[in-house]
């Protein structure tokens, strides 16, 4: 009896998601989950800021199109709330590169292997804890070493959510994230003691 030929299903391709705007005002003008029959500058949203935009949770208003050089040295556009631009401009910040000790009371873990990102408050951190900071978000910045405008990673994080599952980790985005050597992790000063964890 002769084999049945098995066709192999094509794989749908991935959507694209696009934010367009005016390069004169770099005023937002539509979000596109393909390209655009009239508008032709755009930055690549992912599929949350797509989600968020479109279900009208973040509104035109509160985007601004922010340039930046990419790793190959061109220059491109990327969609960033006004939330975002504005801790990213604090002046209170605090650099996590000191080793974890007793006294750490967060830690940020960099793990190569399994290619994710860790955060941990630790007990020291829990101690300092008591009323309204139960209820507070802290937020981090991935950037080059080399250049604090290049934003790689933001990771918002709320501590109600870091009590309760203990820790929060989160998948690399980006080749770029392999080597903690090119790499700088910021945060607004929330607690006292930072560490970083690495394990190559």
């Amino acid at each position: 009896m002769a084999r049945a030929k098995i066709i192999p299903i094509e794989q749908a391709s991935q959507p694209a998601y696009f934010a367009y705007f005016d390069p004169v005002t770099e005023h937002l003008l539509a979000v596109t989950c393909g390209p655009h029959h009239v508008f032709t500058h755009y930055a690549k949203l992912t599929k949350d800021q797509f989600t968020d935009i479109n279900s009208c949770k973040v509104s035109f208003d509160e985007c601004i199109i922010d340039r930046y050089v990419n790793a190959t040295g061109i220059t491109e556009h990327r969609l960033i709330t006004k939330q975002i631009a504005d801790e990213f401009a604090f002046k209170s910040i605090e650099w996590v590169s000191a080793p974890v000790t007793v006294n750490t009371e967060f830690v940020v873990k960099w793990n190569k292997k399994l290619k994710q990102w860790t955060f941990v408050i630790t007990p020291a951190g829990r101690s300092v804890l008591q009323g309204a900071l139960y209820d507070s978000t802290i937020v981090f910045f991935i950037t080059l070493e080399t250049d604090f405008d290049f934003l790689l990673r933001t990771f918002y994080l709320r501590i109600h959510d870091l009590l309760k599952f203990g820790e929060i980790t989160y998948s690399f985005d980006s080749t770029i994230e392999d080597d903690i050597n090119k790499l700088s992790i910021t945060t607004r000063t929330f607690f006292q003691q930072y560490g970083l964890e690495i394990h190559d």
